[in-house]
C-alpha cells in the first residue's frame, strides 16, 4: 500500500498495518506522560511549582506550534509511589499533525521546569544485596 507522508510516498506491506495508527491531522488529541520525582521532594512544594509553571509551559508550547495547535497542559495528580520515586501524571492536547512533536516538547518542558526549580527527578535504582555464600544456606563457612 502506498501512503503519502509529508510529500513523500511510503510503501508499506499490508501485513505491517497492525503497527500503524491513523491520526486525523486536525483533531485535538490528548497526550499523557508521567514525570518521576525523587521521594525526598516535598509533594506540596512540587505541586506549587507545577501550578506556577503550567502557564509558562503552555506559552512555550504555543511558541513552537502555534496557539491553535496545543491546549490545556495540566497536572493530573500523583499517579503512583514506587520504591525510589513518585510518578506525577500530566496531560496536554495537541493537533494530530503535531502529536509526536508536542509529546517530546512537553516532556522537555517538564524536565526544564524541574531544573529551573531545583526539583530532583526520580532515578531508577538497582539494589544489590550481598551475603556470605554460607549464610545464604545456613551453612558454616570456614
Amino acid at each position: 500500500t502506498r501512503l503519502r507522508w509529508f510529500n513523500q510516498d511510503l510503501f508499506v506491506r499490508n501485513n505491517e498495518f497492525k503497527n500503524y495508527v491513523s491520526v486525523p491531522s486536525d483533531k485535538m488529541l490528548r497526550i499523557t506522560t508521567n514525570l518521576p520525582i525523587d521521594l525526598n521532594e516535598s509533594l506540596e512544594h512540587v505541586e506549587s511549582v507545577i501550578k506556577k509553571e503550567m502557564p509558562v509551559i503552555l506559552e512555550n508550547l504555543n511558541a513552537l506550534v502555534g496557539e491553535d495547535n496545543v491546549a490545556k497542559p495540566r497536572y493530573r495528580g500523583l499517579q503512583k509511589i514506587e520504591e525510589n520515586c513518585m510518578q506525577l501524571s500530566f496531560a496536554v492536547y495537541a493537533r494530530g499533525r503535531y502529536f509526536s512533536f508536542v509529546m517530546r516538547a512537553f516532556n522537555r518542558e517538564l524536565r526544564l521546569m524541574c531544573e529551573r526549580n531545583g526539583i530532583r527527578p526520580g532515578m531508577p535504582q538497582i539494589v544489590v544485596h550481598t551475603s556470605d555464600p554460607g549464610e545464604e544456606h545456613g551453612e558454616d563457612v570456614g
